[in-house]
């Protein structure tokens, strides 16, 4: 029989919640709540008044973060405090500190392998995920960053096995190892040339390029830094994650950093322990002890192995919230007397039908060591008809199929991003390969030209620049900027509009209004500097304001910084107002920042304050409507000749290349203007993406087995609905797949799931089986070192603790390798201090 307690905070949960100032330390093993402490620490700060500018939120995955997010979000909507992890941080901040051009794009693993697969040359067959490690190594030594913060390459596993394996001739050996490690350094070079002509990043990159600019930056009188701050899974990360969490917060910050000692299964990415028993000297600590999740018997089995094998860091021992004794079938060691698959048959054909018929509405996972053991059972649980979740080892977001299909979703709404055109190239124009299409889109920008100058004409559109021209030249333009009570271009309402015309490229009359408005102005008047008071004094009515603004400008082209919010709340306001429309319907409407980055593809930032001093121009970017557009003039009149030797280009790479361009925009144009048309209409993402998989599949060579993986993002992508706009659904999911890893797609309502441990830690499930579960897999067989039998100790405790209910472990007695040799197994030798938990059966 058994009893759940309702949740309470326990007086250390409670502290907990309550911490506002120190560095403290949380030791919090499995299934204590450690998921809402995290959340209600956040709306804590934020009710007592915390700005979101000064707060961070670091977690190891996506997936902890999106859970963060949402429910912060169901109490502080729109809140601007960062959640997510270390990499997503970085990105933002190399992009706001300017530390990268505008134009970067940033691979994903696969990308960065393929890239680095173009950089290989020679004879020599070298791992490239080591050669990538390898690669940042030397970028990070190049920027003197401190030995203990460099992860070095495994020199074994990036060299050639064949030569490494030769004992005959020692002196040739070390010299073919001498030669090969040149040629790896030399490989190194050349990725990051590849990298650099094509304003390329990798993960690397942007952990490197943070820690540097802190580090440099560091004896500034205002340093970078939160004053609160909040950091899980802190035992998963290496040195330079580290490093870069304490330059983030300033000396006197709150930080609370949350971790597990006995969940430490990350030293192949860096991570070190001995980093967690330096904060121990300098945090106050604080364990959890109430769990949550697991029942007792569940909860007494892992206590005991823990303090067997683990040397946990408790206070006092976890104690179960839910007092209960096993039902039969609870806890169960099955021992096989055959081989390995003749285990993976036991498990799939008799094991798991019976607990899915017992206990229809539970979640079950099989929890293996390797990818290679994940997809024996899944090939089991195909051959048994047994829907289930595989979680890939080759990852579903590294597929080309999927690949191609965020990077079209990704075009849709970003038409700049150079990796996404560069695959669409690929597809729709003709290219042979990624290499040929990323050149391609590469001078195409160079030449200030866009892919989407092309998705709907086959010959040389008259660009935005030639249109200028032709305008600037001969006749008036109107270049406007506007001051608002917020950002929403639906609601909110301008508050001045100031305008300056030129007329045959001179500089002639000014325009500006201020307008009344019964908005709040708390949080744009100290940005704009206009207040209430200023505008009793000097504002009209926002009829007679836009009035003026619209005989001002008549029927001249107008020309904004930044265009698409002026031109989308001036469209609003003269809606509400019941003013004409035709400013924004018939006029020629031209973005001097779209005119930028045509002329200046490669510039760091494109924000109107930093071009005056990029190009050393008069003005100044006050957030004052009159200010910003004499500044705007200015940067139009400085642009002009460029503007016509960009012109040039655009000719001259059309001329050069007018036969792919011509394929491109006949293959993407008809699904191109179907989408793009439909933006605004309500549509779900899986009709989307039926959609253009009728179109990709000819072209991108589609495999076969490639429909079951897309079948797990379209079932993810159901939860969005469609209810909402295609523009605004796009805006808000595409971001967050590019990020994503396969276990993302796991909603939490698959019946059986099979991953690997690593994968699957941060999941819990009803019933967890751990099948193979032998000496030669826990501790893996290379497994030498006491610290690397430790991890695998860990490991198998991380797969043990995702049971809610039920924990089913089994082994073999046999198992023959690739080369066809049988070794002896037998039951794991961690299992024996726990071993009378369980029922034991052999077959």
């Amino acid at each position: 029989m058994t009893k759940r307690k309702e949740f309470s905070p326990s007086t250390e949960q409670q502290k907990i919640i309550g911490l506002r100032a120190g560095k403290h330390l949380v030791l919090a093993p499995p299934g204590t709540g450690k998921t809402e402490l995290l959340a209600q620490r956040v709306d804590r700060a934020l009710s007592r008044g915390i700005k979101p500018s000064e707060m961070i939120c670091l977690t190891f995955t996506n997936r902890a973060a999106n859970g963060m997010r949402e429910r912060i979000e169901k109490k502080h909507p729109k809140s601007e405090i960062f959640i997510g992890n270390l990499h997503s941080y970085c990105s933002k901040f190399i992009h706001e500190a300017g530390l990268v051009s505008q134009n970067s794009a940033l691979m994903d693993e696969e990308d960065a392998n393929l890239l680095m697969q173009e950089a290989v040359y020679g004879s020599y067959s070298l791992n490239t995920t080591e050669l990538l490690k390898l690669n940042t190594m030397i970028h990070q030594q190049q920027l003197g960053l401190p030995d203990e913060l460099i992860v070095p390459p495994n020199w074994e596993w990036l060299l050639d096995s064949k030569i490494l394996r030769n004992k005959d001739n020692q002196w040739r050996r070390n010299q073919q190892i001498d030669e090969m490690k040149r040629t790896a350094h030399v490989i190194c070079k050349n990725y990051r040339g590849l990298k650099n002509e094509s304003d390329l990043l990798d993960f690397d990159d942007l952990l490197t390029l943070t820690y540097h600019h802190l580090q440099t930056h560091s004896n500034l009188p205002n340093p970078i830094g939160f004053h609160w701050m909040q950091v899980d899974e802190v035992q998963d990360l290496n040195p330079l994650q580290w490093a870069i969490i304490d330059r983030l917060s300033r000396p006197d910050a709150h930080r609370v950093f949350f971790g597990d000692y006995e969940q430490s299964i990350f030293s192949f990415m860096g991570s070190k322990l001995e980093k967690l028993h330096e904060m121990e000297r300098v945090c106050e600590i604080h364990n959890l002890q109430k769990n949550f999740r697991s029942p007792s018997y569940l909860l007494n089995l892992y206590v005991e192995y823990a303090e067997h094998h683990l040397s946990p860091k408790w206070k006092k021992p976890p104690l179960s919230n839910i007092s209960a004794d096993p039902s039969p079938g609870a806890l169960m060691i099955i021992e096989t007397h055959s081989d390995s698959e003749e285990e993976a048959k036991h498990v799939v054909q008799k094991l798991l039908p019976e607990n899915l018929k017992v206990s229809p509405n539970d979640k079950i996972s099989i929890l293996v060591r390797t990818n290679n053991s994940a997809d024996i059972f899944s090939r089991q649980l195909e051959l048994a008809g047994i829907e289930h979740f595989k979680i890939s080892g080759f990852d579903l977001f590294r597929r080309k199929m999927v690949k191609d299909l965020i990077a079209f979703l990704s075009c849709l709404i970003d038409n700049r991003d150079k990796l996404a055109w560069s695959r669409l190239f690929s597809i729709f124009g003709g290219l042979n390969t990624l290499q040929q299409s990323r050149l391609f889109v590469n001078g195409m920008l160079e030449a200030g030209l866009l892919p989407t100058d092309f998705t709907s004409s086959t010959s040389l559109p008259d660009s935005s620049i030639k249109q200028f021209l032709d305008v600037y030249s001969t006749s008036r333009i109107v270049v406007f900027d506007t001051e608002t009570t917020g950002l929403n271009t639906a609601t909110d309402d301008i508050i001045q509009i100031a305008a300056i015309e030129i007329v045959n490229g001179k500089l002639g009359e000014t325009f500006e209004v201020y307008m009344n408005t019964d908005k709040s102005l708390a949080e744009t008047e100290p940005i704009h500097q206009i207040s209430k008071a200023f505008l009793k004094d000097n504002g009209i009515s926002a009829s007679a304001g836009l009035s003026r603004f619209i005989e001002f400008v008549g029927n001249s082209a107008v020309v904004a910084h930044n265009l698409d919010y002026d031109y989308n709340i001036l469209l609003s306001n003269l809606s509400r107002h019941k003013q004409s429309q035709d400013i924004c319907l018939n006029n020629k409407c031209f973005d001097t920042l779209d005119i930028t980055k045509r002329c200046y593809p490669k510039l760091q930032s494109y924000k109107l304050e930093k071009l005056l001093v990029q190009f050393e121009l008069e003005g100044a970017n006050s957030h004052n409507a009159l200010d910003d557009v004499k500044a705007t003039a200015n940067l139009i009149q400085f642009l002009i000749a460029e503007m016509n030797k960009t012109a040039n280009r655009q000719r001259l790479f059309y001329r050069e290349n007018a036969k792919e361009l011509k394929r491109f925009g006949e293959q993407i144009s008809p699904v191109w203007k179907k989408l793009h048309s439909n933006l605004t209409e309500p549509v779900s993402l899986p009709t989307v993406v039926n959609l253009l998989m009728k179109h990709l599949e000819p072209m991108s060579k589609t495999a076969a087995m490639d429909q079951k993986h897309l079948a797990k993002l379209i079932r993810h992508m159901e939860q969005f609905g469609n209810t909402k706009p295609l523009l605004p659904l796009l805006e808000a999911s595409i971001p967050q797949y590019k990020r994503f890893k396969e276990v993302d797609l796991v909603i939490g309502d698959e019946k059986v799931l099979v991953a690997t441990v690593h994968k699957a830690k941060g999941l819990e499930f009803d019933t967890v089986i751990i099948p193979e579960c032998v000496n030669g897999i826990y501790p893996w067989w290379s497994s030498k070192m006491n610290e690397e039998v430790q991890e695998d100790s860990r490991l198998l405790y991380v797969a043990m603790t995702r049971a809610k209910k039920k924990l089913i472990i089994t082994s073999h007695a046999q198992q023959t390798n690739q080369y066809g040799r049988t070794f002896q197994k037998e039951l794991s030798g961690f299992v024996d201090c726990i071993k009378h938990r369980f029922e034991i059966q052999s077959i």
